[in-house]
């Protein structure tokens, strides 16, 4: 026999809009889910801010990919892994390629900064703002 599932009650006549998810969904979270929400947004800042990044300067998934050397299930990955998964390496390529300098400030208080190369491009890799076939779009600064 099967069991019976338990739904939380909402009250659909208030028939108030909500600007994000995250709002209309409030009112029903637990403590225990709001704990484990907070944990995977403080593990993925970096993966967040890499994704958020690409956006900003235009690129599509497939599109960074190509300028990667990458396919679009890596860029994927990359932007949904935990921060402690990424690579410094692959941190760097995104900031070169979006040509954005790499600034990282260790628990020490060290400050660290690569600037933005003058010559991106990476061995074994497309050079960004070129276009395959597919014509996508180019980086631009």
């Amino acid at each position: 026999m099967e069991e019976e599932k338990e739904y939380l009650p909402i009250d659909l006549t208030r028939n108030k809009s909500f600007r994000t998810i995250e709002e209309a969904i409030d009112p029903l979270l637990t403590p225990e889910v709001r704990a484990i929400m907070e944990e995977l947004r403080s593990n993925t800042i970096v993966s967040r801010t890499l994704a958020r990044m690409r956006v900003q300067a235009g690129l599509s998934q497939t599109e960074m990919a190509r300028n990667c050397g990458f396919t679009q299930p890596r860029i994927s990955g990359i932007e949904s892994a935990t921060d402690d998964k990424l690579q410094l390496p692959v941190i760097r390529m995104y900031c070169a390629i979006l040509r954005k300098p790499f600034k990282a400030v260790l628990a020490d208080g060290t400050k660290l900064q690569v600037p933005v190369p003058t010559d991106y491009s990476l061995p074994g890799r497309r050079k960004p703002g070129k276009t395959g076939k597919s014509g996508g779009k180019p980086v631009t600064a």
